[in-house]
């Protein structure tokens, strides 16, 4: 993923400073870093499931390490929805344990 945004903006960045901007303009560049973006970000949250799937079977301590790991994915952007929602399950169902 990273090696395809860094050439997409490398080739961008050399079209603009060789004044070819007609092989590929800025609006195509945006849209690929965007497709780029929504593909990493739901592959996140595709292993954020996963490893709420998991953490149901795990002991004490290792659920403290899944838990820990999603509350540090509250502060992405792009992923504290599906943690918040994710560790508000886990609380559920250590509730009916």
């Amino acid at each position: 993923l990273y090696e395809t945004l860094l050439k997409s903006y490398m080739k961008w960045n050399w079209m603009k400073s060789n004044g070819l901007n007609n092989t590929l303009n800025d609006d195509k560049i945006l849209n690929m870093f965007e497709m780029e973006m929504d593909y990493y970000n739901q592959m996140i949250q595709d292993v954020c499931k996963v490893t709420y799937v998991i953490s149901v079977k795990l002991n004490e301590q290792q659920l403290d390490d899944v838990i820990e790991l999603f509350m540090d994915g509250l502060v992405d952007e792009y992923i504290h929805e599906i943690c918040a929602l994710l560790i508000a399950e886990i609380a559920l169902l250590l509730n009916e344990r």
